[in-house]
């Protein structure tokens, strides 16, 4: 071996193979040397280690992967339903899972393949094994029979073991993807939504810092290695002092070890640095991070306060199965029916229209024919207003917003003719009767002699005490009017 080492010889690997019995792991364990440009060995060792699953884990692992690929083809089927058929679906939470799902579909597929075409461990090594014992010393071919037969073993094992750290890393990887959106799924809550919901909020300020924070800490790296470098192992290169300026930041340590070496004008310019990172990087700029976390939070904590139909997160799980029964037995069929049907009707009406209020009426035709009654109404009213009260609306509070609710321009055309009718007509009336109001309109379509017959009537009432007797014009149109009230008709036919 001694041989094989001349000038040119970069780098020389030692290495052996251990197996552990019952546990089936095989290890390979190699000391590297390396010759660097000055002349110095540099010492490296590597240890990897590969597990051959037994048949009753092998079955198991299997098993759970053929799972896995398809649970993820189901979730990637859905994710494609909802992005064709949902017009209301968030687009970038869907497209990102389904990105999620397929990744893993595809990757569980792909390791089941590959692993099942690969050579066991035992039998590499068994080969591996067979190569030394079959030896006997029969002259210098047997010899390198023998190190060739080695080396093609350790070759194949080092290509399962690299075959094996490139899936680990791929797995990371898909596993890193599983986190995003497990912390997406967060959202699903606002308790839960509270880590998500700050990060938004505070991601604009955030953006701004690390560009500050950036430029600032490098700028003190570079300055650390061009000044400290030749006297202090932690900034000898810029790399070095990056990695230093970390280690600092999170508080291992602020002093550096050979620190005590400098004198004269350098023990001046480390503490020169050292001040000015601990006061710009480590009390300032840290305690600006934490200020923007903190009131980004404040902000997502107070909406969730103010938020009226907000619970806990077990209230909510509870109350997820409570509701499909309460739905049941009052028999205002399906939860998410109904829950569609409102989402169509309130985007029917657009969403610049002020607040979307919705009477009884209106409410009962998207129930089931067996719930358009008064009870099951009642039962339905008292439900949701134990549950939310603000989503009912009475009294002044129901005023007010049918107020804001935008009127049609139609109706409110016709409502101005009946006001410009009505100060024609009050004049001439209260010539004849004293005391009357204002009018009040009617509408009536009805169907005679083959037509379709428009009514609209303005009915002016005037207020007489009891036992007052009619006046002559009250006794002449008293076949016209009933009540003390006078109806000016219109027929259109």
């Amino acid at each position: 071996a001694v041989d094989w080492i001349d000038l040119q010889t970069s780098k020389i690997v030692v290495s052996t193979l251990v197996y552990t019995e019952g546990l089936e792991i095989f290890t390979s364990i190699s000391a590297e040397f390396r010759v660097d440009a000055a002349g110095n060995i540099q010492g490296h060792n590597a240890m990897v280690s590969y597990t051959d699953l037994t048949r009753s884990k092998r079955t198991t692992f299997t098993a759970l992967l053929v799972i896995v690929c398809l649970g993820s083809l189901a979730g990637v089927a859905i994710n494609a339903w909802q992005l064709m058929k949902s017009k209301h679906c968030k687009w970038g939470l869907q497209t990102f899972e389904l990105i999620s799902r397929s990744s893993m579909c595809v990757y569980a597929l792909v390791l089941l393949l590959t692993w099942m075409n690969q050579v066991p461990m035992s039998e590499e090594y068994d080969h591996l094994l067979h190569a030394v014992l079959d030896f006997h010393g029969n002259g210098h071919a047997e010899f390198d029979n023998l190190v060739q037969t080695y080396f093609d073993a350790k070759t194949l094992i080092y290509e399962e073991t690299q075959w094996l750290m490139s899936h680990r890393i791929t797995i990371y990887l898909i596993l890193y993807l599983q986190f995003a959106q497990l912390i997406a799924y967060f959202a699903v809550h606002p308790r839960l939504a509270m880590l998500t919901d700050t990060i938004a909020g505070a991601l604009d300020h955030m953006i701004h810092f690390f560009m500050l924070f950036v430029v600032i800490f490098l700028m003190l790296a570079f300055m650390a290695s061009w000044m400290l470098g030749g006297d202090v192992h932690a900034f000898k290169s810029f790399g070095e002092a990056v990695a230093s300026q970390g280690k600092m930041l999170f508080g291992e340590w602020i002093y550096a070890d050979n620190a005590d070496d400098l004198h004269g004008a350098m023990v001046g310019m480390y503490w020169l640095y050292a001040i000015s990172f601990m006061l710009v990087l480590f009390f300032t700029l840290l305690n600006f991070f934490l200020a923007i976390v903190v009131e980004a939070f404040v902000v997502v904590k107070g909406n969730i306060t103010d938020d009226p139909t907000e619970q806990n997160l077990v209230m909510d799980i509870a109350d997820l199965f409570s509701i499909r029964l309460t739905f049941r037995r009052f028999h205002w069929g399906s939860h998410g029916v109904l829950l569609k049907a409102l989402q169509e009707a309130v985007h029917a009406r657009g969403a610049d229209e002020g607040p979307q209020l919705m009477d009884l009426k209106q409410f009962a035709a998207l129930l089931p024919q067996a719930a358009q009654n008064a009870e099951s109404l009642t039962n339905f009213v008292r439900t949701y207003a134990h549950k939310c009260p603000s989503t009912i609306a009475i009294g002044s509070e129901a005023a007010g917003a049918a107020e804001a609710v935008q009127v049609d321009p139609r109706v409110q055309s016709l409502d101005d003719a009946f006001q410009g009718a009505s100060k024609i007509l009050r004049p001439a009336l209260v010539r004849m009767f004293d005391g009357i109001g204002e009018a009040t309109w009617s509408y009536e379509k009805t169907f005679a002699g083959g037509h379709y017959v428009h009514r609209v009537s303005a009915n002016f009432v005037r207020e007489r005490p009891a036992g007052q007797v009619e006046n002559v014009a009250e006794m002449i149109v008293g076949g016209m009017a009933m009540s003390s009230s006078v109806s000016a008709e219109h027929c259109l036919m």
